[in-house]
């Protein structure tokens, strides 16, 4: 296994079993997030993190339209 692999497994893992610290420190160790593993998380905060949903949120609608060619209507 890769150290890459490593890592992203864990955070699949860690969103499977909705652990929010387990997925934030995966995400860190792997360095680089897709934008479909960001939403993950994203997802993850709404569930069991409220309070932190939406920062999270914020970053990915920025990231998600620095990205991806989007109308603002579609974003």
């Amino acid at each position: 296994m890769t150290a890459q692999g490593q890592p992203r497994s864990r955070f699949r893992h860690a969103i499977e079993r909705k652990n929010f610290l387990g997925a934030m420190t995966s995400a860190q160790d792997m360095g680089v997030v897709s934008l479909d593993e960001a939403l993950d998380l994203v997802c993850l905060a709404a569930e069991v993190a409220p309070d932190r949903f939406d920062g999270f949120a914020r970053r990915w609608l920025v990231r998600l339209a620095a990205e991806r060619p989007l109308r603002l209507g579609r974003a």
